[in-house]
């Protein structure tokens, strides 16, 4: 009982987190993603209004730099990317094609798709502010 009401609390404060990035300009069929640490093991990545918060994460493989990456969400050009921390390891990548971006964020996988990013088998509207916490399991929790 007590671990579920941290982690509604923990998911009360990332919500109100804003991306570390002080303006971002409007691009047509892009989106701009931003991932950064918030701590040793626990990673934040903003997709749209949706946060999806990485915790329990080995401290060995956390990125402390932070990223922003502008992604194709829409068109017919298929296009791909990666972001690597100074050890080399990737920690975000995506591929667009035919009108979704697979994304992987530490190997987490999502798919942004129709104004939507789905998680699993649960599927968050872009614009709509929300927290989505996910073990080392990738699991929602």
């Amino acid at each position: 009982m007590i671990e579920r009401v941290q982690l509604h609390t923990k998911a009360g404060l990332l919500l109100d987190q804003k991306p570390p990035t002080a303006r971002i300009d409007p691009h047509p069929g892009k989106l701009f993603v931003v991932t950064r640490a918030l701590n040793s093991a626990e990673v934040l990545c903003f997709v749209g209004s949706v946060r999806i918060a990485l915790i329990g994460l080995d401290p060995s493989r956390v990125d402390h730099s932070g990223s922003g990456t502008l992604i194709e969400i829409e068109g017919d050009l298929p296009n791909s990317g990666e972001t690597r921390s100074a050890q080399g390891i990737p920690y975000f990548r995506y591929a667009y094609a035919d009108g979704q971006a697979k994304c992987f964020v530490h190997e987490l996988p999502f798919l942004i798709r129709d104004g939507r990013v789905q998680l699993n088998d649960q599927s968050f509207e872009i614009d709509t502010p929300t927290v989505a916490l996910v073990n080392p399991q990738h699991e929602i929790v």
